[in-house]
């Protein structure tokens, strides 16, 4: 078997389909459970994966009792696709070797944990620069096109999750720079996917009294109330709340501090 060449030009994606691509061309990974194995490693990228670590990923009760010669076939088929040298048996386990720049959800961590930074240090448009980049790199639910088995799922739940909250941090970026206006039909699409963010829901009425609609930030504040009572049985919290008694009364403070 030829080895392709490993380095820059690959590149591993699980912030949506589980893909891998050399020079930009997309190479067949195999079937939805070896797709799901790939993303496993790539999760554990550099480190040993253990083969009962594996099995637990991919079914959802017991494995069968063909499970480590299952995972030993998905590993042959990746490194066919993928290399020889790019996957490596270790002791009772496998480790993918992914180097820096490759994979798009390391690259998420780094380029969230920069824009944060930014932001901690007062550099406003940097941090929402880099927040966003880090939001571009989604396309779609993480390893949206493999089998969820319970601890996979756990996983990749995680995964997207961290994103509702870096989108969250961006547009709270966006609003103290003064772009509330673009902010609004953000998250007007957020939530229509995510109605029980109550931390978007304070973004929304916040952006909205800051492009000078007052009665629209208080409309806001009632349609979230509804949601969370018919949907979830909660009050707003506390933070909404106070947000919504502010701008109530116009408080001057509303116009210079974040939801």
């Amino acid at each position: 078997m030829t080895t392709r060449e490993t380095g820059p030009s690959w590149r591993f994606r699980i912030l949506g389909r589980v893909t891998a691509a050399h020079c930009r061309e997309v190479v067949h990974c195999g079937g939805p459970k070896q797709r799901a194995l790939l993303a496993i490693l790539l999760l554990n990228a550099n480190r040993p994966v253990p083969m009962t670590r594996l099995t637990d990923l991919i079914w959802w009760e017991a494995g069968p009792k063909s499970a480590t010669a299952n995972v030993r076939t998905y590993v042959a088929g990746l490194r066919q696709a993928l290399g020889g040298d790019r996957i490596l048996a270790r002791p009772a386990a496998y480790e993918i070797m992914v180097r820096p720049g490759e994979f798009d959800a390391q690259d998420f961590a780094d380029l969230a944990a920069r824009g944060r930074a930014a932001l901690a240090a007062g550099e406003l448009g940097t941090g929402t620069d880099t927040l966003g980049r880090a939001l571009g790199l989604w396309r779609g639910r993480a390893g949206e096109d493999v089998p969820r088995a319970f601890a996979l799922d756990n996983l990749l739940t995680a995964l997207d999750e961290e994103r509702l909250a870096v989108f969250e941090d961006w547009i709270a970026a966006l609003i103290a720079g003064g772009r509330a206006a673009s902010a609004v039909p953000e998250l007007g699409r957020f939530l229509s996917e995510h109605p029980f963010r109550e931390r978007a829901w304070r973004h929304l009425m916040l952006a909205r009294y800051r492009c000078g609609d007052a009665a629209g930030a208080v409309a806001t504040f009632q349609r979230a109330r509804s949601v969370l009572l018919d949907e979830l049985g909660l009050e707003p919290g506390a933070e909404m709340v106070d947000l919504h008694r502010a701008i109530l009364r116009r408080d001057p403070l509303v116009t210079a501090s974040a939801a």
